[in-house]
């Protein structure tokens, strides 16, 4: 079982202002997606274009598997372009 998931994502908004981890979330599961765990969203990176954002999520209390699966939700009606996803554990 990944005892830690680490998620990062490449994204782009034409809506200003938004709020990490509240207009854009992401959640990682251990048991091919049937409990989700929510990942604090850090922002890395901002090319002017796209913005690298990432983060990790203790899965040790978590209910144990071996199928890894992400998502990355939107809120609020923000017009924010997923261009690529990550993940990797340990």
């Amino acid at each position: 079982d990944p005892s830690d998931l680490d998620i990062a994502i490449i994204y782009s908004s034409d809506t200003v202002p938004y709020t990490l981890n509240t207009d854009i979330q992401a959640e990682v599961s251990r048991d091919g997606g049937t409990n989700w765990k929510s990942v604090t969203l850090t922002e890395h990176s901002d090319d002017g274009t796209n913005l690298y954002v990432g983060g990790s999520a203790d899965m040790s209390a978590e209910a144990s598997g071996t199928s890894v699966k992400w998502r990355v939700r939107t809120f609020n009606g923000k017009n924010i372009e997923i261009k690529g996803v990550g993940i990797t554990w340990g």
